[in-house]
């Protein structure tokens, strides 16, 4: 082996010791600590909750940086509704009904999750005094925003939980023609959610003792060394 040749062959060896070091990202994820309502499918939770000036408080656990260094966060919220409408005739009248149910969350760094769902829409024709009911539900509907600014890592970062502001707020539709109607409506509110964290594991402390590949790259080195010292004498 010509000295050309072994440095080659090292530096090749050297490279793939290199790659083989670098973490792969890993990922993990945690639930809501605080979930609204009761088990998926069930309802428990009247809307409204919080309001766009005094937010409800979602609590995420946060990520511990002793696993490593995070990159990115993916929030997802599993929001079911279910809404009862009501209209009842104070005289004979037909029209329209419906309700619309919409939901905003916020992260630590201003960003946002928003959606605007339309619930237990039904045209009516009801005589003096009738009332007529029409029950709907939504859901669950899934949500996912992928956060990596570094006002949100830094704030989903530690051993206790990372707050996200939520509110959401219901608003009635209601039309009649040929006599007067009223409505009302009654809408509960189920919501589940998540955290995935992405992250670069943190690598083991190293040890004296050398890795497998380590070794190999020493034993080429030394057999190429020796092959040069062959060839000179």
């Amino acid at each position: 082996m010509s000295r050309k040749s072994y440095y080659l062959s090292t530096a090749a060896a050297v490279g793939m010791l290199i790659s083989a070091s670098v973490s792969s990202a890993a990922t993990i994820t945690l639930n809501m600590a605080n979930p609204l309502g009761g088990a998926a499918g069930t309802y428990g939770q009247l809307t409204d909750v919080g309001t766009s000036s005094s937010l409800y408080a979602l609590l995420f656990p946060q990520f511990d940086s002793a696993l490593g260094t995070l990159s990115s966060i993916s929030l997802t919220l599993d929001i079911d509704y279910d809404t009862v409408v009501t209209v009842s005739a104070l005289s004979a009248a037909t029209g329209y009904a419906e309700l619309q149910t919409s939901f905003k969350a916020f992260t630590p760094g201003g960003k946002s999750l928003t959606d605007t769902f339309i619930l237990g829409s039904f045209d009516y024709s009801l005589g003096a005094g009738q009332t007529v009911s029409n029950e709907d539900s939504i859901g669950p509907k899934v949500e996912v925003k992928l956060v990596n600014d570094t006002t949100d890592l830094a704030a989903f970062t530690g051993t206790g939980n990372a707050t996200v502001g939520f509110y959401t707020s219901t608003a009635s539709l209601l039309s009649a023609t040929g006599g007067t109607a009223t409505g009302s409506q009654v809408t509960q509110l189920d919501m589940q959610g998540t955290v995935t964290y992405t992250y670069t594991p943190t690598p083991p402390p190293s040890t004296n003792a050398p890795e497998p590949m380590t070794a190999a790259v020493l034993a080429a080195g030394l057999a190429g060394l020796a092959a040069v010292r062959r060839r000179k004498a």
